[in-house]
């Protein structure tokens, strides 16, 4: 009896574990999406690295560098709240698809 029930309660618990993992996996996959797409803009369609810059500074970021790569602009910012980051940038539309802590 006692195995029955540790093994329903594993049962459970992987149960559980899927379900609440899978907003994380889709979530995931839609930054893969966007980071794909931004892969296929021809260089002629890219918005000026001056334009990008423009656009953070103007939403109160403070940019460090700004490199092309991955299909995408890579840019190191400090954000508004004065945490140095690492922003992904579409390269057409300018929005930022993603950000990560750059104080590694």
């Amino acid at each position: 009896m006692t195995r029955t029930l540790l093994i329903a309660a594993g049962a459970g618990l992987l149960a559980f574990a899927g379900i609440s993992a899978w907003p994380v996996l889709a979530s995931d996959q839609n930054r893969a999406d966007e980071r794909t797409a931004s892969r296929s803009v021809p260089a002629a369609e890219w918005m000026p690295a001056s334009e990008v810059a423009r656009n953070l500074e103007g939403m109160g970021y403070t940019v460090r560098e700004i490199e092309r790569e991955d299909g995408r602009y890579e840019v190191e910012v400090t954000n508004p709240d004065g945490l140095r980051m690492e922003a992904y940038v579409d390269a057409r539309t300018g929005e930022i698809l993603d950000e990560e802590d750059d104080d590694r």
